[in-house]
C-alpha cells in the first residue's frame, strides 16, 4: 500500500506543471476543492507555498484575482494554493464548529499533499488571508508554528473567547496589515455583526505576538510614518516595527490610517462596499518580501 501511495504522489508531482489547476482532496468525510498556481520554470523541484485564504462569503479564485500573488510568484518562483471554505466561510475555531469541519486540519492535509507531491517545500510554507482567512492564518501560526515559516493576516485577528490561545511552539514571524475605519473587522476589535469587541484589536493582536515571540521591542515598537504617494485616496501608511525574537522573528505591523476592510494595493473595486483601498503599499509585494526572508529550522 505504502509503495503504490508513493507512486501516486511520483505521478502527481510529474503531472504538475507551471499555470493554474483545480484540485479536491478528502477530508474528512468531504470533498474539499482549491486552485493551486504553480510558477513558471517549474521542473518537479519543491518551491515555496504560501496559503491564500479568503474572506468571508469569497472564495479561493476571488482571493487569486484580489491578491495578484500569481504575477509575483512567477517572477519569484513561489507556488500559492487557494483553498475553498465549505459555504464560503472557514471555522477556525471551535466555537464555529457545527458540522464536525476541521478547517486548521484540512489546511494542514492540503499542504501535507502539496509537500508530498514535491510542488512545496516543506521549510518554506506560509500563511496569509484576509478577513476570516485572516484569523485562520492566526490559528494556523500560532497551532501550526512548525509548519508555517511566517503568517501575514489582513484585517482579522483572534477572537477574545475562548480565552485561551493556542502557545506557539517557536517564536513566528508575523506581518499585519488593518486598516483604522474597518467596518466589518473594527480596528478595535469590534466587528459589523455583534457590534462588540468579541476579537483582539489590531494592536493587541500585534503586541500579542510580539510578546509571544519574545521581541525586543515589543512593548516601544519603531514607529515610521511611510511616504504618501500623492493618489487622493484618504489614506496614509504608518509601518510598526516590534523587533526580533532571539532567533530573528519579526513582528511588523501596517497601520492604514482612513483604510476600510480592503486588501492594501488592491483593486479599488474594494471600495465600493468596504471603504478606502490605500494606494501607498501593496500588501502582496509586502508579504512575499517578509516570507522570503524566512525558512524552517
Amino acid at each position: 500500500m505504502i509503495h503504490l501511495i508513493l507512486g501516486m504522489l511520483a505521478v502527481l508531482a510529474q503531472d504538475a506543471k507551471p499555470g493554474v489547476s483545480e484540485g479536491t482532496i478528502k477530508h474528512g468525510d468531504r470533498d474539499r476543492n482549491y486552485r493551486l498556481f504553480i510558477p513558471k520554470g517549474y521542473a518537479g523541484q519543491p518551491v515555496p507555498l504560501i496559503v491564500a485564504l479568503h474572506g468571508a462569503a469569497s472564495t479561493g479564485a476571488q482571493t487569486e484575482r484580489l491578491t495578484g500573488f500569481d504575477k509575483i510568484g512567477d517572477d519569484k518562483g513561489f507556488a500559492v494554493v487557494y483553498p475553498d471554505g465549505l459555504e464560503r466561510l472557514w471555522r477556525y475555531s471551535e466555537l464555529m464548529d457545527r458540522k464536525g469541519v476541521d478547517d486548521p486540519g484540512f489546511i494542514v492535509a492540503l499542504v501535507d499533499k502539496l509537500v508530498a507531491a514535491r510542488i512545496a517545500d516543506p521549510k518554506r510554507v506560509y500563511a496569509t488571508g484576509i478577513s476570516n482567512g485572516a484569523y485562520l492564518s492566526n490559528v494556523l501560526g500560532a497551532r501550526y508554528a512548525d509548519r508555517f515559516a511566517a503568517i501575514a493576516p489582513v484585517a482579522g485577528t483572534f477572537l477574545r473567547i475562548p480565552l485561551e490561545k493556542p502557545k506557539p511552539s517557536r517564536p513566528v514571524p508575523v506581518l499585519y496589515f488593518h486598516g483604522t475605519d474597518d467596518g466589518v473587522v473594527g480596528y478595535d476589535g469590534k466587528d459589523f455583526i455583534s457590534h462588540h469587541k468579541m476579537s483582539l484589536s489590531a494592536e493587541e493582536l500585534v503586541r500579542w505576538w510580539a510578546e509571544r515571540d519574545g521581541c525586543d521591542a515589543a512593548k516601544d515598537p519603531k514607529i515610521e510614518k511611510l511616504p504618501h504617494d500623492g493618489a487622493a485616496d484618504g489614506t496614509t501608511v504608518q509601518r510598526q516595527s516590534f523587533g526580533a525574537s532571539k532567533d530573528g522573528a519579526q513582528v511588523v505591523f501596517y497601520r492604514i490610517e482612513g483604510g476600510g476592510h480592503c486588501w492594501p494595493g488592491g483593486p479599488k473595486g474594494q471600495e465600493l462596499v468596504l471603504g478606502k483601498v490605500t494606494s501607498d503599499i501593496d500588501a502582496s509585494t509586502l508579504i512575499w518580501e517578509f516570507f522570503s526572508k524566512y525558512t524552517l529550522p
